[in-house]
C-alpha cells in the first residue's frame, strides 16, 4: 500500500472517486497507459512523469498542486479567465516563472498578432522557413 499522503495514494483516491469506482485498467486507458503503470503509481513504485500528472489533472479537473503535494483543494473550478487558469497551473512553480506566464496570458490579441509577425520575419531572415 502507498504511504499515507503520497502521490500514489492521491491518484488512487481520484480513481476511486470517479463514478462507478473506475478500475485501474479503465483509468489507465483514459490516460493512455497500462494497468501495470497505474498499479506502480498507486503503490508508490514509480513516480508519474510531469505530462501524466498534467493529463490526470486536466482530464479529471484535479488541482495539480494538490496532486503533487496533498495541499489545497483537490478539485479545481474552471477558471473564468486564462490568467486565472495559468495561476492555478503555475501554483508552486518559481514565482518569476509564474509571473511571466500570467503576464503573457493577459496580453491582448494585438500583442500576439504583432509578436507572431515579428517572429515569422526573424525566422525568415535566419533561414528557418520560407
Amino acid at each position: 500500500m502507498p504511504e499515507h499522503g503520497s502521490i500514489g495514494s492521491r491518484i488512487r483516491e481520484i480513481r476511486l472517486s470517479l463514478p462507478g469506482r473506475v478500475t485501474q485498467k479503465e483509468f489507465g486507458e483514459s490516460l493512455g497507459v497500462s494497468t501495470a503503470v497505474i498499479t506502480a503509481y498507486e503503490l508508490g513504485h514509480n513516480m508519474p512523469p510531469p505530462a501524466t500528472i498534467k493529463l490526470i489533472c486536466s482530464t479529471y479537473g484535479i488541482n495539480e498542486y494538490w496532486l503533487r503535494t496533498g495541499e489545497g483543494d483537490k478539485k479545481i473550478e474552471r477558471a473564468v479567465s486564462l490568467e486565472e487558469e495559468i495561476r492555478d497551473i503555475m501554483r508552486g512553480e518559481q514565482p518569476f516563472k509564474a509571473a511571466i506566464m500570467t503576464a503573457l496570458a493577459a496580453m491582448p490579441d494585438s500583442f500576439w498578432d504583432e509578436w507572431s509577425k515579428r517572429l515569422d520575419d526573424e525566422l525568415k531572415k535566419q533561414g528557418w522557413h520560407d
